[in-house]
């Protein structure tokens, strides 16, 4: 895989590395928290998707790596939609995110994820297309 240096990328990949360094905090001050579980994996998702929908795709030189790049972001967007709600009913103490607590809500919301990340995945030519022809 070919890769070009480009200023571009710089800001998404600080990000990335802060994220991660972020979640890699979170979990190790209180891995007992369902909170702080819970962000880990906000955090880890937030960091790649930024990562690779707007750094690394200004490194890669290929077609095929940008695609690859694409298909990332666009499933790592899937996965995170129900992360953020999962994160939220342990955090925030409120009735409009009542619904999404309970072990029933998070393996609900743990398979929404999953299935959709693995989604984009298995059928990425229905979720990402080329920018310009």
């Amino acid at each position: 895989m070919e890769l070009n240096w480009s200023w571009w990328a710089v800001p998404s990949t600080v990000t990335l590395v802060v994220a991660w360094a972020a979640a890699a905090v979170v979990l190790r001050t209180r891995p007992d928290r369902s909170v702080n579980r819970r962000l880990f994996v906000v955090l880890l998702l937030e960091g790649l998707f930024i990562a690779a929908s707007s750094g690394l795709i200004f490194l890669v030189g290929s077609r095929t790596a940008a695609y690859a790049l694409g298909v990332l972001a666009t499933a790592t967007t899937l996965a995170l939609i129900p992360q953020y709600l999962s994160f939220l009913s342990v955090s925030v103490d409120t009735k409009l995110v009542a619904p999404f607590r309970g072990p029933r809500a998070f393996v609900l919301l743990a398979a929404l994820s999953l299935a959709g990340a693995a989604l984009v995945v298995a059928l990425p030519r229905e979720f990402v297309t080329e920018p310009y022809t």
